[in-house]
């Protein structure tokens, strides 16, 4: 019980976090998108998309170190974190040269090597930031992760809107970006110092050798998996004659990694949990992965055809009548979290049993195959094409590490995989049949949605799930009986 109230209260810190910050950002990316345009506003995407590849080099797997040494040892722990802190330093210097060095040689517009070079500062300052958040996932303090993203998101967006309303551009926008990253990861090394008592001390300075080398192995997931997101738009603006398409195809992308948000808080927090889990060996990562993969199927679902129904409607009426691709293109786009919210789920039970290279290879044929696919793809079907290869990308990697949790019977295949599958794909057809016979598509959506209610209660709970999921129901109605008297 302790661990899945750490779960659920480390989870709940990083979703908050994420959910402020993300809320912030899509009002944010509304006023780029409509002020910038299509085309300028995938501009600033790809040099977004850019830095963000490079992150992972920053810190390699030292996140899932840390989090499996400081589950099990907290002293452990917190001397692995001085290690990592000196190892993050060179690292993160030498990926910000990289990411300027590439961005410079293969962009021949100066305006775009301007931009990746600020953008490049903002990866240093982003670097230390995403360190601070991993050391607080840890050591189960997430709630520090919130209070960084409730100051410095709000302060981005309005300064950020400033600059447009004072008729800034892409590149005073990228500058903000890199300043306020910065500001952001000193903070966050602070915070570790005083509330872990890390750097303090000549500890840090120990041979640190065997961490890099097993970091390495670690972060070779990570480093894949990064590419597989943000991939697809790099390629698809190195290959489209079609800038402003590229910018379609950013505002759908970012969509899908903005709601993201909710597994991702999840596998994060569960690292350190799981690990204590698999020393005991009580089946509470089956419980986990079973559990997160029913969310995949009817998230997924759930998402997908709101994105097919208001999709059109919802990108004209918000971004503007320049984003009418961009709605066509957002429901097949929220398909894709299926595989994403799956490979989240999967990718930690490999991380604690110290199987590195098999979740670093799962993502390498993913991100192999996407790569191999986008191109082809998009030049016969523009952004429509770019998703497709990133879905199937994103399924590959999905289906290996299922293949590998499962033959170690880390999966109830019946509960966790066929029967939200089957789920998903009754909502699915109830969907196309109602716009078959010519139904509104808010009609179709609400019967989708309430056969995916009902069907997921059904066939994607157990009894105890049901009785759980009752009970709740029946202390919220007493308390509203309660408070109506």
């Amino acid at each position: 019980m302790r661990d899945i109230q750490s779960i659920i209260s480390n989870a709940g810190y990083f979703f908050a976090a994420r959910s402020v910050a993300n809320v912030l950002r899509a009002a944010y990316v509304i006023v780029l998108a409509r002020m910038l345009g299509p085309e300028l506003y995938g501009l600033l995407a790809y040099g977004q998309s850019w830095y963000t590849v490079f992150v992972p080099l920053t810190s390699l797997g030292f996140a899932v170190l840390l989090a499996r040494e400081a589950g099990q040892d907290r002293a452990r722990g917190q001397a692995l974190a001085v290690q990592i802190l000196v190892l993050h330093r060179p690292l993160t210097l030498f990926a910000a040269a990289l990411c300027a060095g590439i961005g410079w040689t293969i962009n021949a517009e100066p305006a775009v090597r301007l931009l990746l070079g600020v953008f490049s500062l903002a990866l240093i300052g982003r670097a230390m930031a995403v360190m601070a958040d991993e050391i607080f996932a840890a050591f189960e303090i997430s709630h520090l992760a919130f209070r960084q993203e409730a100051m410095f998101r709000p302060a981005e967006v309005g300064v950020g809107l400033a600059i447009l309303v004072a008729g800034g551009g892409v590149l005073e926008i990228a500058i903000l970006h890199a300043a306020i990253q910065i500001v952001q990861g000193m903070r966050g090394l602070a915070l570790i110092r005083r509330h872990l008592a890390v750097l303090r001390g000549v500890s840090a300075w120990r041979p640190s050798g065997s961490v890099l080398v097993r970091g390495m192995l670690a972060g070779m997931a990570g480093l894949f998996s990064g590419w597989l997101l943000q991939g697809p738009l790099l390629i698809y603006a190195q290959v489209s004659t079609d800038k402003v398409s590229v910018g379609q195809l950013a505002l759908v992308l970012q969509a899908l990694v903005l709601l993201c948000n909710l597994p991702w808080a999840v596998g994060r927090s569960a690292l350190p949990v799981l690990s204590r889990a698999k020393a005991r060996d009580d089946g509470s990562s089956v419980r986990y992965a079973d559990a997160m993969l029913r969310l995949a199927f009817i998230l997924a679902a759930a998402l997908g055809l709101a994105g097919m129904a208001i999709g059109p409607w919802l990108m004209v009426s918000v971004f503007g009548t320049g984003y009418s691709t961009a709605g066509t293109l957002l429901g097949p786009a929220l398909w894709l979290l299926l595989p994403l919210t799956a490979a989240t789920a999967l990718n930690p039970l490999l991380m604690v049993r110290e199987r590195y290279g098999a979740a670093g290879l799962s993502a390498l044929a993913g991100a192999a195959v996407m790569a191999a696919l986008v191109p082809v793809l998009a030049t016969s079907m523009g952004p429509l094409g770019a998703i497709a290869g990133a879905g199937a990308g994103f399924s590959l990697w999905a289906m290996c590490l299922l293949g590998l949790v499962g033959r170690q019977k880390g999966v109830t295949i019946g509960l966790a995989i066929i029967r939200p599958g089957i789920v998903a794909t009754i909502a699915l057809f109830a969907y196309l049949t109602m716009q078959s016979t010519g139904a509104g598509p808010l009609w179709g959506l609400a019967v989708a949605w309430l056969i995916l209610l009902l069907a997921g209660v059904g066939l994607c709970m157990v009894t105890a799930e049901r009785r759980a999921l009752v009970a709740v129901f029946a202390e919220l109605w007493a308390r509203t009986f309660r408070r109506a008297s």
